[in-house]
C-alpha cells in the first residue's frame, strides 16, 4: 500500500510544475546616470503551502507563469509613459520572451503550452472565471505616469523551466520622459534558487 502511494505522489508532483523560484543575482542596472525614475521588481512565488504572495493574490500564478511585481515610480518633474511592448526576459542569453497580453494571459492560464494536455483535477467554471478576473486585474497597464506617482502590477511570461533558469534577465526598455523623448532601461538578473 505505501508503494502505491508513492508511486501516486510522484505521479502527480511530476504532473503539476511550478514556475522556478528566481531570485535576484544582482541590483537592477539602470543604463542612464543619476536618476529619479525608480523601478522595483520582486519575483511572484506562489509555491507550497503558505506562500504570501498566494495569499495576497488569490491564485496560485506559479502553476501557471512565471511573474514579476513591479513597481515603477516617476520622482522627476516630467510625466514619464511606460508600455509592455519593449519588456522582455533573456533566458539564458539566448532565448527572449515577452509579456503576455490580456489575452495570452488568460489562454495560457487554460492551456498552458499544450491545448491538448489532460488536466486530472480540473477546477470548476466558477473558480476559473475568478482567477481570470484576478488575471485581468493584477496585471501592469501600459500608460503614463505623472510626476510624483506610480503604477504597479505583475508582469507575466509563459513559465520558465527548472533547467533554463540560471541566468534570467527582466528588461525594461523605452520608459520615456514624455517631454524629452529621452528613453530609459532598467536590467534585473535572476538565477533558480540553489536547494
Amino acid at each position: 500500500m505505501l508503494k502505491v502511494i508513492s508511486i501516486l505522489a510522484l505521479f502527480f508532483a511530476g504532473c503539476s510544475t511550478s514556475s522556478p523560484l528566481l531570485m535576484p543575482t544582482a541590483e537592477g542596472k539602470n543604463a542612464g546616470g543619476r536618476e529619479a525614475i525608480r523601478v522595483i521588481v520582486k519575483p511572484i512565488t506562489t509555491h507550497g503551502l503558505g506562500s504570501e504572495d498566494e495569499k495576497r493574490l488569490g491564485i496560485d500564478l506559479s502553476e501557471h507563469f512565471t511573474a514579476f511585481a513591479v513597481l515603477l515610480s516617476n520622482q522627476t518633474k516630467e510625466a514619464i509613459s511606460y508600455t509592455l511592448s519593449r519588456t522582455y526576459l533573456t533566458i539564458e542569453t539566448e532565448q527572449e520572451q515577452y509579456p503576455l497580453n490580456e489575452a495570452e494571459s488568460i489562454q495560457y492560464y487554460r492551456e498552458g503550452d499544450d491545448a491538448s494536455r489532460i488536466i486530472l483535477f480540473p477546477k470548476s467554471k466558477k473558480k476559473m472565471a475568478k482567477e481570470i478576473e484576478k488575471i485581468k486585474v493584477i496585471r501592469l497597464k501600459d500608460g503614463d505616469i505623472l510626476p510624483g506617482d506610480q503604477r504597479k502590477g505583475l508582469i507575466l511570461f509563459k513559465k520558465v523551466g527548472q533547467d533554463h533558469c540560471k541566468d534570467v534577465v527582466l528588461t525594461l526598455e523605452d520608459i520615456i520622459v514624455i517631454k524629452t523623448g529621452e528613453k530609459k532601461r532598467f536590467s534585473f538578473p535572476f538565477s533558480c534558487k540553489s536547494k
